[in-house]
């Protein structure tokens, strides 16, 4: 990991370097330099296998990648907080009058209003 720390220059010249070491020292018939972009063949010619009728997984493109980066955004940020907020609640009146009396100040609404919510909300 030094190298990736030393920074982008130093990482590229080390994986070069790593990459020409392995090229030079495993025998050809052994040897696959592999893109993913390739899909299975490549990999199923070398380990003398037919290629598999499955599609090729594409889960490291760029939108599946968002995608997993915002579910999990989702789940931080909105989910657990909301469920840990509703176990409290249901447990505890005095989270919920003083969770009641934020919200007034917080949505301006009338704390009559929420009251009457804190009251329903009672387990």
């Amino acid at each position: 990991w030094s190298a990736v720390y030393a920074g982008e220059e130093a990482a590229v010249q080390f994986f070069t370097s790593w990459k020409d070491l392995m090229v030079s020292t495993i025998p050809a018939d052994r040897l696959l330099v592999y893109s993913v972009q390739e899909g299975w063949e490549p990999l199923a010619r070398l380990v003398g296998v037919d290629m598999p009728e499955e599609p090729f997984p594409q889960i490291n493109d760029g939108y599946t990648v968002s995608m997993m980066v915002a579910g999990l955004y989702y789940i931080l940020v909105i989910v657990l907080p909301s469920i840990l907020v509703a176990g409290v609640c249901s447990k505890s009146v005095r989270f919920r009058n003083t969770a009641v009396r934020i919200a007034g100040l917080c949505c301006r609404t009338p704390v009559h209003k929420l009251r009457a919510w804190g009251k329903n909300s009672s387990s």
